[in-house]
């Protein structure tokens, strides 16, 4: 989220009240998610006050950018990361909306002189995850399994392997073992459930569309396998993953 062309005495535009969703329990959940309703409803505060005219950036997805850095605290290195422990990538239905985060900034700056107010990024043609994951696959030289039982082998926890090798790759995994089961609570079940729509709601890019040629792009690629090299070529330089 990101608050711009902050002018003192601009009266804001109503799109921005209309946009946002007053109640909190839509939230209510995740601190990450908490913090950023909170946000909002502070800009909405003083864009009624006449404080600022801002516009609310709403970001999907960030992957790693034109250098493979891709930071390693989030869920989907994580997740490749546990996999590499469990002996599987998880499959699973729906798309996979991730945009480099050089794209996504490229879109923030088409962004300034958009007429809405509140605008969401992340990527307009995406692969299935199905097809990301299988990159994933084919470079690690691990199999894919369902998501279901991906999950099964990281809940069975350090019981699952004995290797003090693979320990450190499977703690990443543990600490959100939490975050990993959501999946599974919204579709259960379903061996195979919509990962991102869960983990990462799909988004409205109509406003952004309209506002963004950088999103407009027709040659604007989904996830490649040479994304995916880059991704862990960065991830084994930083020692996050093993060499080959």
């Amino acid at each position: 989220m990101t608050d711009r062309n902050c002018r003192i005495g601009h009266v804001s535009r109503d799109p921005i009240s209309e946009e946002l969703i007053d109640n909190p329990s839509v939230a209510v959940g995740s601190g990450y998610s908490e913090s950023k309703w909170v946000a909002e409803q502070l800009l909405k505060r003083a864009a009624e006050r006449n404080v600022c005219n801002p516009s609310i950036v709403r970001l999907g997805q960030l992957s790693g950018g034109a250098n493979g850095a891709w930071r390693t605290t989030e869920w989907i290195p994580s997740m490749i990361s546990t996999s590499l422990a469990l002996g599987c990538v998880p499959d699973g239905s729906g798309d996979a909306t991730w945009i480099p985060v050089d794209t996504s900034a490229a879109a923030v700056l088409d962004f300034l002189d958009a007429p809405a107010r509140v605008l969401h990024v992340q990527h307009p043609r995406p692969v299935s995850w199905t097809s990301a994951i299988q990159h994933f696959s084919a470079a690690l030289n691990l199999p894919v399994a369902p998501y279901t039982e991906w999950f099964s082998r990281l809940e069975s926890g350090l019981t699952f392997t004995a290797d003090p090798a693979s320990t450190q790759y499977l703690e990443r995994g543990l600490r959100l073992l939490d975050f990993f089961r959501l999946p599974l609570l919204a579709e259960p079940g379903n061996p195979r459930p919509d990962i991102m729509n869960t983990l990462v709601h799909s988004m409205d890019l109509k406003h952004a569309l309209e506002a963004s040629a950088t999103l407009q792009d027709p040659s604007l690629p989904g996830i490649t396998r040479e994304d995916v090299d880059r991704w862990i070529a960065y991830w084994r330089s930083v020692e996050y993953l093993p060499g080959n």
